[in-house]
């Protein structure tokens, strides 16, 4: 018998997940004639198709669900665990290099940190605010009492050149390196409320790995409030913020970066108590 891979599990992709059983229905029958099929209940299987439950389906579940899907629908098994949130740990494999990485993110740390310490801030490890277990953890959370707000950095250390595996025109190699916070966008799209106390962002060193970032999340639309940061390590500077999309943010928004702007638009000749 081969050795089972192990799957490591995010949130289902709801979306996907309707399309796909209402098309693996198929013209020819009710979803109850599926569900009876597939061994569970219609109920069961209309709250899924629907979008009522959040939760991922059981791998045996999803077995049935490809092996009785409509005969005009070519869904691979594979197809149906990934819209299920469920991948190869491969796919989370990152550079081995492991001490360069940690030197590289308490640095960042440092140069974040370093920027609105004087603000009323305080370190925090806490999911207070709407992390939850799914998300992946943060390099640096910020807890801003006065404005009852968190500020939660993922960071990035790495150089493009010494990442074999990714490169501006390899999307394996972006989901490699990217796919570990996709349950944090898909918090944003169907339990936005979650992230209302939240800021977001993904902070680099690299250009060209923040814009394989914005590459990576092409299209994607949220509720809340995400950015991305590329920061001069050898200035300790913060370089520019940008929102999903790559467009600088303006001075006065809520994270806008100038000469004369902290991180969270807040005037640098201005006194905070």
């Amino acid at each position: 018998m081969g050795k089972e891979i192990k799957k490591a599990v995010l949130s289902p992709d709801v979306d996907k997940l309707k399309t796909m059983i209402k098309q693996a229905k198929g013209a020819s029958r009710t979803m109850a004639q599926y569900a009876k099929q597939c061994g569970v209940s219609a109920a069961t299987l209309s709250r899924i198709a629907n979008g009522k439950i959040l939760d991922n389906i059981s791998e045996e579940l999803l077995r049935k669900l490809y092996e009785f899907q409509d005969s005009d629908v070519n869904f691979s098994l594979e197809d149906w665990r990934r819209a299920n949130g469920m991948l190869e740990l491969g796919y989370f494999r990152m550079p081995s290099d492991k001490n360069r990485r940690a030197k590289g993110t308490k640095m960042m740390q440092s140069i974040i940190y370093a920027l609105v310490n004087r603000l009323s801030v305080k370190k925090t490890d806490s999911c207070e605010g709407g992390l939850n277990a799914r998300m992946s953890k943060p390099s640096l959370r910020l807890h801003l009492p006065e404005k009852d707000r968190y500020w939660s950095f993922y960071i990035y250390p790495d150089v493009l050149d010494e990442l074999p595996d990714v490169s501006m025109g390899d999307e394996s190699g972006l989901n490699r390196m990217f796919i570990p916070v996709t349950p944090i966008f898909l918090t944003d799209v169907w339990q936005p409320c979650l992230l209302e106390k939240e800021k977001i962002s993904f902070v680099f060193m690299d250009e060209r790995l923040m814009k394989l970032l914005i590459k990576f999340l092409s299209g994607a639309e949220v509720k809340n409030e995400f950015s991305i940061i590329l920061i001069d390590k050898d200035g300790e500077t913060i370089l520019k913020e940008t929102d999903l999309k790559g467009e600088e943010l303006p001075e006065s928004a809520f994270g806008g970066v100038s000469e004369e702007t902290t991180l969270y638009g807040m005037s640098g000749k201005e006194d905070i108590e």
